[in-house]
């Protein structure tokens, strides 16, 4: 009996060290800075925001050196990675789960590998195009150029 309690706390024990380690993996999300919220006087259509025609297919492997953050996620962002460029001309936007009603964001150079962001969470989605440098975060809208968000506005 003793010997099957002294098993079972070590166990838990095991467990407990095993949890923290794994949870301070787990990258804290990246909440995009957004100063005084400005309503959209007209909402921000896609087409005023053209971008280079997307490269298609051509990718290279991802540069998780260059996002110490995004590499602890690096099955999860692997598993959501589309076939090539889908976002912006040039850039892959990936999605991956952080919960119920809750989605991380990678936004990956689909010609230098590089993960130029990562960890915004929404928790209704994105909306982007291929041709459009426009990106919408939760009925917030960006206008993402030179590896950079601008904010523009919210609905």
């Amino acid at each position: 009996m003793k010997l099957r309690l002294g098993i079972t706390v070590i166990l838990a024990i095991i467990l407990l060290i095993s949890a923290k380690s794994i949870f301070q993996k787990i990258p804290k999300p990246n909440y995009i800075n957004l100063g005084p919220s400005v309503k959209c006087q007209r909402l921000p259509q896609f087409s005023d925001y053209p971008t280079a025609q997307a490269i298609g297919s051509v990718v290279v492997p991802i540069d998780f050196k260059s996002n110490e953050r995004a590499k602890a996620m690096q099955v999860e962002i692997l598993a959501a990675t589309p076939s090539g460029s889908n976002f912006s001309g040039s850039f892959m936007l990936v999605e991956t789960s952080c919960g119920l009603a809750c989605q991380n964001h990678a936004i990956i150079n689909s010609v230098s590998g590089a993960i130029a962001h990562y960890g915004y969470r929404t928790k209704v989605g994105v909306n982007f195009k291929p041709d459009s440098s426009l990106i919408v975060f939760d009925n917030t809208y960006y206008d993402f150029k030179a590896g950079q968000l601008t904010y523009l506005c919210e609905k």
